[in-house]
């Protein structure tokens, strides 16, 4: 098989595995596990919400971003590495980790006077979505 017949191949599986399933499918064609923890951060005209969000150390997590204000904002953080904007009334997923334990600040880059913090714990009881 050439390389495009590969790329083809590989393409029809993707598409086929999001038509039937979406990401669980997906999962479990290429791989993956367990759907990762899913924690939410909301973003209101009066800012993030929570302020502080506390996530588990060493471990991968699914961070949705919602966005409830009537115009866009840019989820962002340079200790994490991450810049996304999300349309107003719009949500994104933010993948993380394993992350150490510390703290992490992110802000909205359109409103920069709204910011928070991830705090990152090796405790237990961290984090629970």
């Amino acid at each position: 098989m050439g390389h495009g017949a590969a790329r083809i191949t590989a393409l029809t599986l993707i598409i086929y595995a999001a038509s039937v399933g979406g990401a669980t499918r997906a999962r479990a064609l290429f791989g993956g596990g367990e759907p990762l923890p899913l924690f939410t951060l909301d973003v209101t005209d009066a800012g993030f919400s929570p302020k502080t969000l506390t996530l588990p150390a060493g471990q991968k997590i699914k961070l949705l971003v919602a966005n409830r204000t009537s115009g866009p904002v840019e989820f962002e953080s340079f200790s994490l590495h991450r810049e996304q904007i999300v349309v107003a009334g719009g949500k994104i997923a933010v993948f993380l980790g394993p992350l150490k334990p510390g703290r992490y600040d992110f802000f909205d880059d359109f409103h920069r006077d709204s910011a928070g913090t991830i705090a990152v714990s090796s405790s237990t009881s961290a984090g629970k979505p």
